[in-house]
């Protein structure tokens, strides 16, 4: 009896004085993605700021374009003065988007450099359509020639000739002419203008055309002429009549 007491003792002395029996442990069931560490972070601020220099950089670019593409708002001097302080930011971006694409991978690089490029030359086509098929208004450049001089205006007679001349300083399709009358004898009587026309002729206007002073304008095709344009201008009017002719507005179109 004793010996079996002895024995128990011993058994619960194993239990409660020996090592705890190691219990198999359960690793806790994943809930979901594992949150971004530390330097994720950076690299996601990091690709997101140089998406920005991008946008910043094609901005500036387009601004400085525009100033070479709409030429009927300011002076020559505030045009250039536009452009080369937007054309000064764009290139101040693009040397902070070369370091920043130091940092890049060979993947990363290629696809910003392929991005950068087809948005360029995107942009580029865009600003040369615009600037080929952007009417020009030439009306400064028109000039009446009677004699040995160049004048803006002249004062005709019936059946008076003069040569007309427009200066194209770039190529286009078509020029559009108004022509201005007045009389400068409708203080003495009845006006002759109602009853007064210009007669055109030329190498662009082969079978000639007859215009009244009415305010309309007449399309001459120019397509084949790459400096100036020359026309033949004759006064049609009644033989007391003086008018006085001049060009009211000139445009150059695609």
């Amino acid at each position: 009896m004793f010996g079996r007491r002895r024995r128990s003792a011993r058994r619960s002395a194993g239990v409660t004085s020996g090592t705890t029996p190691t219990q198999p442990t359960t690793a806790p069931a994943a809930t979901g993605a594992a949150a971004p560490g530390p330097a994720q972070q950076p690299a996601d601020e990091g690709r997101s700021a140089r998406w920005w220099l991008v946008a910043a950089f094609l901005v500036a670019t387009l601004f400085g374009a525009s100033s070479y593409v709409w030429e009927d708002w300011g002076t020559g001097d505030e045009r250039t003065l536009y452009s080369t302080v937007s054309f000064g930011v764009a290139a101040v971006l693009l040397g902070m988007l070369a370091a920043s694409f130091s940092t890049l991978n060979g993947k990363e690089t290629a696809v910003v450099v392929v991005v950068l490029a087809v948005v360029c030359t995107t942009t580029a086509l865009i600003v040369a359509y615009f600037k080929i098929h952007q009417p020009i208004d030439v009306t400064d450049k028109a000039t009446f020639k009677k004699g040995a001089k160049d004048v803006k205006e002249v004062i005709a007679t019936h059946e008076e000739a003069f040569e007309f001349t427009v200066q194209l300083p770039e190529d286009r399709d078509t020029l559009h002419l108004t022509f201005s009358g007045t009389d400068p004898d409708r203080d003495s009587g009845t006006s002759c203008l109602p009853r007064s026309s210009l007669r055109l002729t030329g190498t662009a206007l082969p079978a000639g055309l007859n215009i009244p002073f009415d305010d309309k304008a007449v399309t001459v095709p120019i397509s084949d002429r790459h400096d100036s344009i020359h026309l033949h201008v004759e006064l049609r009017t009644d033989h007391a009549c003086r008018i006085r002719v001049a060009v009211r507005s000139a445009v150059l179109e695609s």
